[in-house]
Formats: C-alpha cells, sequence, structure tokens
C-alpha cells in the first residue's frame, strides 16, 4: 500500500486528506439531499449549510483540544507539536462533543429544534465515519499503532457499522426526539470496542 494517497514533486496528499474530503463532500451531497426532500423553508436550508461549515470547523478543533487534554505530557515536552495538527492527533469524543455543543448552540441562534439537526446531523456524522474508518487499511501507521493488528475485516466491520447506522438513522421517519443521541451513543461504544479489539 502506498503511503500516500498522491504524490508529485513537493505535493503529498495523504489517505486521510483524502478521505477525509470524500467524507466532507458525501455529508455536504447528502446534506443538500436531505433539504431537497424534507426541508421547504429556503431560510432554513441556508441555515443548515451555515450550520454544517461550523459543525465540520468545531469538530476538528475540539478533536484536537481532546487530544491535547488527554496527552497534555507529550506537548509538554515539545510545545512546538501542539501547533502540528496531523490525523494521528485528533480524538472522536472530542470532535463528537464539539459537534453536538455547535449544534446546540446553534439550534438556539436559529430557532431550529435541536433535536431535528441532530437527526439530519447524525446521518451526515455516521456516514463521514463509515469512509473515514478506511483510514486503518490505507495509513500504515494508524493500522499499526492501533489494536487492529492487519485485520482487514474488523475495519470492513467498522466502516459497516457506521453505513448501517447512516442507513437506520435515514430511513426510520419514525424516530423519537433522542433517538439519535442513542444510536450515536451505541454506535461510538461498539466501534471502541472493535477497534480496542475486545471483540472479534
Amino acid at each position: 500500500m502506498k503511503p500516500t494517497f498522491f504524490s508529485f514533486k513537493s505535493i503529498n496528499i495523504s489517505w486521510f486528506m483524502a478521505l477525509t474530503f470524500l467524507a466532507i463532500l458525501v455529508s455536504y451531497l447528502l446534506l443538500k439531499l436531505i433539504c431537497k426532500n424534507d426541508i421547504k423553508n429556503d431560510n432554513n436550508k441556508e441555515k443548515l449549510e451555515d450550520v454544517f461549515f461550523w459543525v465540520v470547523i468545531g469538530g476538528f478543533l475540539s478533536a484536537r483540544i481532546m487530544y491535547l487534554v488527554l496527552h497534555l505530557n507529550l506537548f509538554i515536552e515539545s510545545p512546538t507539536s501542539i501547533i502540528k495538527i496531523t490525523h494521528y492527533n485528533l480524538s472522536l469524543i472530542g470532535g463528537l462533543i464539539g459537534g453536538i455543543s455547535i449544534i446546540l448552540i446553534l439550534s438556539t441562534k436559529y430557532k431550529i429544534n435541536f433535536y431535528k439537526l441532530l437527526d439530519i446531523f447524525s446521518i451526515l456524522f455516521f456516514f463521514s465515519m463509515a469512509i473515514g474508518a478506511w483510514n486503518y487499511l490505507f495509513d500504515v501507521f494508524m493500522l499499526s499503532s492501533s489494536n487492529l493488528g492487519n485485520s482487514k475485516i474488523r475495519v470492513t466491520i467498522m466502516s459497516l457499522l457506521f453505513l448501517i447506522a447512516g442507513v437506520f438513522q435515514l430511513l426510520n421517519k419514525r424516530k423519537s426526539k433522542y433517538f439519535s443521541l442513542f444510536m450515536l451513543i451505541i454506535t461510538v461504544v461498539i466501534y471502541y470496542i472493535i477497534k480496542l479489539g475486545l471483540i472479534l
């Protein structure tokens, strides 16, 4: 497996960058599809695009901050590494907390029901993670630094876990207001169980 997705002279695009771009693109197209089918008010469609932008930015920042908090000793030894942001030093839980916090804040600002926003953005999260999970196969360092070993099956199961959650969330129109939160918690817990090698 090539260590980078694309390399030409001094230009290097990592698998993480390529898959992250793909995940954001797929999420944005899904948002447009959801807006077209379920959101009648054009003003609300614009608001959802604003929320999408801030959730992406805020999610990455909070994922980084959470990693800094959990690994403070690494940055005390090398303070300059704080500004070196790579996919190896992001926290999924931090990103989730940040994303949900932004949704909560913007739901108040834009006067959109928080649970409705969470329904929409949890779908985007699940499909993004279904794509992002493949980093473990394409990026040798990530695979070797995890408990996944060389198991393509386990990475595939992680990806399918998020894909199934996303499809189920997308198709389930009669969910309670806490359904999306429940699905997020259960799916992420199962993901970590698989990632940490507690099963499979």
